[in-house]
């Protein structure tokens, strides 16, 4: 057994806990230091040691992989991805969705012991790791992850409108995302 589920960080009872961060995420350590101190160690260690980890091309951490750009990307356009190459090792491991629901905190000393969701987790410049450790509201963290896009998709050359998804055409899902896309345009 984990040391998670140890008896010390008990897993989520129900959605209505997950909702409220569960036994694991910081959001119910909003109040008091609770959610400073996790603030402190992901941009004093943790963000250190992933940004430490470098390589001169982007794309998943294994490379026989495909590229996947962040799922803030993936998820309006699934073709396959370039895998772009620098002379240097300029592109950092970024974690890509490092909200509070991915960060799992001891109930006492409020040390992160675990972080999970590394499904886009990838070799990117620095900047593609967006701060949502740093909130709580689901609209918050989709703002910022709106005002990275058009960075995030410049760096493959393209912009919004360039967006194609034709995995799925008839998915009912596939048509909403569309209609996203469409309206940032």
């Amino acid at each position: 057994m984990s040391a998670l589920h140890q008896g010390r960080t008990p897993p989520p009872r129900d959605e209505a806990d997950r909702e409220r961060g569960g036994a694991h995420g910081n959001q119910r350590g909003r109040a008091g230091g609770r959610g400073a101190a996790v603030k402190e160690q992901i941009e004093s260690e943790i963000l250190l040691q992933l940004h430490a980890l470098r390589r001169s091309s982007i794309g998943s951490i294994d490379l026989s992989l495909p590229v996947f750009p962040p799922q803030r990307v993936y998820d309006y356009d699934r073709r396959s991805w370039p895998r772009i190459s620098s002379d240097a090792d300029e592109f950092v491991l970024c974690h890509n969705d490092l909200g509070p629901r991915k960060i799992f905190v001891h109930p006492d000393t409020y040390h992160i012991v675990g972080i999970v969701g590394w499904e886009f987790a990838g070799f990117f410049p620095k900047y593609f790791e967006l701060p949502l450790w740093k909130e709580f509201d689901w609209k918050k963290r989709q703002a910022v992850c709106d005002k990275a896009n058009e960075r995030e998709l410049a760096f493959f050359g393209l912009k919004a409108e360039d967006l194609q998804d034709d995995l799925l055409p008839d998915c009912p899902s596939d048509s909403a995302l569309r209609s996203t896309v469409a309206a940032m345009n």
